[in-house]
């Protein structure tokens, strides 16, 4: 109805118009009166054939036409009559009414009494009001858990728009550099990667700006919550946690929109130079043309090597115009900023001046100021001293005599309590220095194990043989024995120790490590021969056996009865223990060894077995002065 009546205005401000255009038409002049009075009929027909299409098309704009506008509009029935309506409406018929059953007064007095009386028997009473329900204020957990439920939504919601700000960043990166390469490209470049990336642009610019926008509503309804529950959650750490997250929240979206201020910043200037770019092209093209100006640039003629030597001749002078041009601009704005550094230099050294001034001031008044609130303070304390004084010996003299018994007898008892104390801390500290002595002793008892299992794994650091490297222990022994004077249990260890390793010491673990290997070469070549011995074929065979034999060595988790086991199988478990530093184990199995490779490794298997004794009772002797140290701590 709205685009009816629109019309229907439309049409009518433009039947009058075209009447006093018309109007003014017919008292101009003769030249212009044509031109008007064409385009006014023009006006004219167009605005009559509009109102009559509204008018047969639609039927209640045709009836309002026919209501407002005067019977000139009757016209149209009589100059259209070909054009159908919509809509028919038929003439209703008037249907007759019905006569209404007559009654006496008598009956519909009495019809009425009975309505009352069936209406008074109908009523019930209306039930009582529900009460209503009270409304719980929620507790000191619901509001913790809004809180909650608040800080998670803004932490999400924030992340989303730090998310979708970096991907619009992302895109204007993409898109200044695609501009770059299609600038760069000349003629070749391609726009239409240009274009794609700016649609996307547009679109992560509007996706970034709905989400930072629910991040700053979520924010804002974490404010409003934590506003709420601040009187209830006095002093809760989740309070000041959650308006810290808030601040932070905010800074990280500012933090954000600057950057992307600042990324499309260089977008608008990548815009700039594409534009300066272009404008620089045309204004070059402008040169040329003005350099050859009898040249065909737009047909297909060939250019002749004068005119070619001229354009490069041109183009050389200009790059040296820019390049001269470019340095002075360089040197212009070095010493622009050189100035403005400066000028701001000047500007901040007189602001630190006046601050420093204003700091002076301020301290010599703070001072002068203390001084005299110190000698009002003296003065007043003076006085107060003196007043207090004279009150104590007015007092005190009453009360001299009682004073002092009772300050005589709680001296008296303070001495007692007092004697009773030295004589504790006299006895405790008797008891301290023997604890002191046994703490010290224990140790130096400690340094000495360790010293010791230094010579025995490693030995002389300076011996060029497996013999000159092993260290005799005793004299370290009869040291440590020293030092532990009246330790049984050190004294029964250092008995334990043999005389070989206090006389001659041990192989250290890597000459060990060597002089298994010797062995192991020996007894695997002499694997097959019995301890009896056997000939030189034997001794060959036994090789020659050892040789074409596979070293398969057993193992760590599998079940092996050692007993029946070869010695080939033997030794290369052997040997794969002494890789692992195993040694003790090594040497068990050595020992299993049947024939002449038992005789082999006999001795290896001696000298490893006391390594390891040695070791053992050393670090016994270690963990014992550990043992002591610990019990004379106090």
């Amino acid at each position: 109805t709205f685009l009816h009546f629109t019309m229907f205005g439309a049409s009518r401000i433009l039947r009058l118009r075209t009447v006093q255009q018309i109007r003014q038409s017919s008292t101009s002049s003769g030249g212009s009166s044509k031109v008007g009075r064409l385009f006014l009929g023009t006006l004219a027909v167009v605005g009559t054939g509009s109102a009559a299409a509204v008018y047969f098309l639609d039927i209640p704009i045709g009836e309002s036409i026919d209501s407002y506008l005067p019977k000139g509009w009757q016209v149209f029935h009589k100059a259209t009559p070909a054009i159908e309506r919509k809509h028919v409406i038929l003439p209703l018929e008037r249907r007759p009414l019905k006569p209404l059953p007559e009654s006496s007064p008598v009956e519909s007095k009495k019809d009425d009494d009975k309505k009352k009386v069936e209406a008074k028997k109908t009523v019930k009473p209306a039930p009582p009001p529900e009460p209503k329900k009270a409304i719980r204020p929620p507790t000191l957990q619901e509001r913790e858990d809004s809180v909650k439920a608040a800080l998670v939504s803004a932490e999400k919601h924030v992340k989303a728009a730090t998310q979708a700000k970096a991907l619009s960043m992302d895109a204007i990166d993409t898109h200044i550099k695609t501009l770059r390469n299609a600038i760069q490209g000349g003629l070749a470049g391609d726009w239409d990667s240009v274009r794609n990336a700016n649609e996307r642009v547009f679109n992560a610019r509007a996706e970034d700006k709905a989400e930072e926008n629910d991040a700053r509503n979520f924010i804002d309804m974490l404010k409003g919550v934590i506003k709420e529950s601040s009187p209830h959650l006095n002093g809760h750490p989740l309070v000041r946690s959650a308006i810290n997250t808030a601040t932070k929240l905010e800074k990280e979206l500012d933090e954000m929109a600057y950057s992307i201020k600042m990324v499309e910043s260089e977008q608008i200037f990548a815009l700039e130079y594409a534009d300066l770019v272009q404008s620089a092209r045309g204004r070059f093209a402008d040169e040329l043309r003005a350099v050859l100006p009898s040249f065909d640039w737009d047909g297909e003629s060939k250019m002749k090597k004068a005119q070619l030597n001229a354009l490069l001749t041109h183009a050389h002078l200009r790059l040296d115009q820019l390049r001269r041009e470019l340095i002075e601009s360089k040197i212009r704005e070095e010493s622009k900023l050189e100035s403005a550094l400066k000028v701001e230099l000047a500007k901040r050294e007189k602001v630190m001046e006046g601050q420093r001034k204003l700091s002076e001031d301020n301290e010599t008044e703070l001072l002068r100021r203390l001084k005299i609130v110190e000698d009002e303070h003296a003065a007043r304390l003076d006085q107060m001293i003196r007043a207090h004084r004279e009150l104590s010996k007015i007092e005190k003299e009453q009360e001299i005599g009682e004073a002092v018994t009772i300050e005589r007898q709680k001296h008296s008892h303070k001495l007692a309590v007092a004697q009773s104390k030295v004589d504790g801390i006299e006895e405790a500290l008797k008891r301290r220095v023997v604890l002191d002595a046994e703490n010290r002793r224990s140790k130096q008892t400690w340094l000495a194990c360790h010293d010791l299992i230094e010579s025995i794994e490693y030995g002389t650091k300076g011996g060029n043989t497996m013999e000159k490297r092993k260290r005799p222990i005793g004299e370290q022994l009869k040291r440590l024995q020293e030092v532990s004077a009246g330790d049984s249990a050190v004294s029964s260890i250092i008995a334990a120790v043999s005389e070989r390793a206090k006389k001659e010491g041990e192989f250290t673990r890597e000459d060990i490590e060597n002089r298994f290997e010797k062995v192991y070469r020996v007894a695997r070549r002499v694997a097959f021969v019995p301890e009896s011995g056997s000939t030189i074929v034997g001794y060959v065979e036994s090789w020659l056996r050892s040789t074409i034999t596979l070293s398969f060595p057993v193992k760590d988790n599998e079940r092996v009865d050692w007993s029946t086991t070869d010695n080939i199988v033997l030794l290369d478990t052997a040997r794969s223990l002494v890789k692992k530093k195993k040694y003790l184990e090594a040497a068990k199995l050595m020992n299993m060894l049947k024939g002449e490779a038992k005789l082999v490794a006999s001795d290896w298997s001696s000298s490893v077995r006391s390594l390891e004794e040695s070791l053992f009772l050393v670090r016994l002797l270690t963990a014992h002065s550990a043992l002591q140290s610990v019990r004379s701590t106090y």
